[in-house]
């Protein structure tokens, strides 16, 4: 059984790695992680998540890596 405080974050991460997956390649995606962001104040997501006490302290993370899902163009 999965601890509940590694099942959110397994799950968090999971969805980071989703969303970029589409946009980077690997070393961009690990780079995506280390650069500062305006929108989280300053901090890296790495840094967000880390400090993360809950899901909800990393929902700004997700969102930002989100944002990079579109809907893309039909071919």
């Amino acid at each position: 059984k999965t601890p509940d405080e590694v099942a959110w974050r397994l799950h968090t991460v999971a969805r980071i790695l989703a969303a970029l997956l589409g946009a980077y390649n690997a070393y961009g995606i690990r780079r995506w992680f280390e650069r500062p962001r305006t929108q989280l104040g300053g901090k890296t997501p790495g840094q967000q998540l880390v400090e993360a006490k809950s899901e909800d302290d990393a929902r700004d993370v997700v969102r930002l890596a989100e944002a990079l899902v579109g809907p893309g163009f039909a071919t």
